[in-house]
């Protein structure tokens, strides 16, 4: 059995981490970003890379789609086809795509506030405008719960074009149920509302509350959904720029994969 080290540190001080750019002294306490080492199975594949000394262009192999299908049907128990997916070059970097090509400038984009805030500039920097579904938050639970009547009012706009769901939710750590999950789907599509699911935080939650990926649900309800994932978070790869979009619905993957390309955003970084 593999033993991993979580105890021991690193000095990333002066190493471009956006994390530990702070003055001396100070500690950061923003980005969502780990300071051990990588697994030394990670290390070692990227070492064995470096050494065979060349760092032309590349493809993406089959092998890279079927691993994130290993991964989802051994730790989550969820069987995904590695033809839904598609190799992108970032969580942000594919939602600014979705913004571009599926909503135009002065759409509203719904989002469950509060909320990751980098959802924030992706909306304002394309011309979009945020509409917030503030959710309700129970004291004596001390939890968040959506606003149902408020997130229908705002998706039922006929100025809405798309809705982000953070899956688990970023940043109160909601893990949604998949009650909550197909509720949330089936209001969007009642008002052709298309959903991108940002499940950055999959794999980080606590014991025993294992989340729902939205691929996972009933496909009747999937097609209108774009569902992005990524090993960043999980295994603190973030500068490696991979992610992946699953896609149930075959026409909608064959334009998200023309979003994809017309942001530049479909192989490994150039």
């Amino acid at each position: 059995m593999t033993i991993y080290d979580f105890t021991t540190n690193l000095d990333r001080r002066h190493t471009n981490s956006i994390k530990w750019r702070v003055k001396d002294g100070e500690l950061p306490l923003t980005i969502a970003d780990m300071d051990f080492r990588v697994a030394p199975e990670i290390e070692a594949a990227m070492q064995a890379k470096v050494a065979r000394g060349n760092f032309g262009y590349e493809y993406t192999p089959d092998e890279y789609f079927t691993a994130v299908a290993s991964w989802y049907q051994q730790e989550h128990g969820v069987d995904v086809a590695p033809a839904w997916m598609q190799y992108v070059s970032g969580v942000i970097p594919a939602l600014t795509a979705c913004l571009n090509y599926f909503t135009a400038p002065g759409d509203g984009i719904v989002m469950l506030e509060p909320i990751y805030n980098s959802f924030f500039g992706a909306i304002e920097k394309t011309g979009r405008k945020v509409v917030a579904s503030q959710q309700d938050y129970d004291r004596e639970n001390h939890a968040y719960q959506i606003n149902w009547a408020d997130l229908e009012e705002k998706l039922a706009d006929t100025k809405t074009r798309m809705f982000i769901i953070c899956n688990p939710h970023n940043p109160t750590g909601m893990v949604w149920s998949k009650m909550d999950l197909e509720r949330m789907i089936r209001l969007a599509n009642q008002y052709g509302v298309l959903v991108v699911a940002d499940e950055i935080h999959g794999d980080l939650v606590i014991e025993g509350e294992d989340y729902t990926p939205t691929f996972s649900l009933d496909p009747v309800i999937l097609s209108n959904v774009i569902t992005l994932v990524s090993t960043s978070k999980t295994f603190n790869l973030a500068s490696l720029q991979a992610a992946t979009a699953i896609i149930a619905n075959p026409l909608l993957r064959g334009r998200f994969a023309q979003a994809a390309n017309q942001q530049g955003i479909v192989g490994p970084p150039t």
